[in-house]
């Protein structure tokens, strides 16, 4: 993903944010004002919806809503919740293969990275989840 919050800067205080370290804090969440995480997490939103509407014609029975904050999709016998917590500055995640995370906007990267593992990325959860239940490959706005 490619996009910066208005206001934010590019300059982080290290870009040596390694993605090998699992036990690694994550940079984001809180630090982020409520404004930029509104702007960030509906962004997150819509390209995970868009990420899964491009899936219809390959899924029979599938419904995908974002709503209010709340993203549901429904593949099948699957439903994904993805919802913005704001207090919090977190996205919250429920799936049926891998129950709840929590994830929070990593700056320096623009990813959302896993509240307990930063190495864990929300699109490569997803993408291996769609992939271990579907067959399909799950492709995200900006992905080359």
């Amino acid at each position: 993903m490619c996009f910066r919050p208005a206001g934010s800067s590019s300059s982080s205080s290290s870009s040596s944010s390694s993605s090998s370290s699992s036990s690694a804090e994550p940079d984001g969440g809180a630090e982020i004002s409520e404004h930029q995480f509104h702007e960030v997490a509906e962004r997150e939103l819509e390209v995970l919806q868009d990420a899964f509407e491009a899936l219809e014609d390959s899924i029979e029975d599938m419904d995908v809503m974002n709503s209010q904050g709340v993203l549901t999709a429904e593949l099948g016998e699957d439903t994904w919740v993805i919802n913005k917590q704001v207090p919090n500055r977190q996205i919250w995640w429920s799936s049926p293969l891998s129950g709840p995370k929590r994830f929070e906007w990593q700056p320096a990267t623009e990813t959302w990275a896993g509240s307990r593992d930063s190495a864990e990325d929300l699109h490569a959860l997803l993408r291996d989840e769609v992939r271990s239940s579907f067959g399909l490959e799950m492709t995200f706005e900006g992905d080359e």
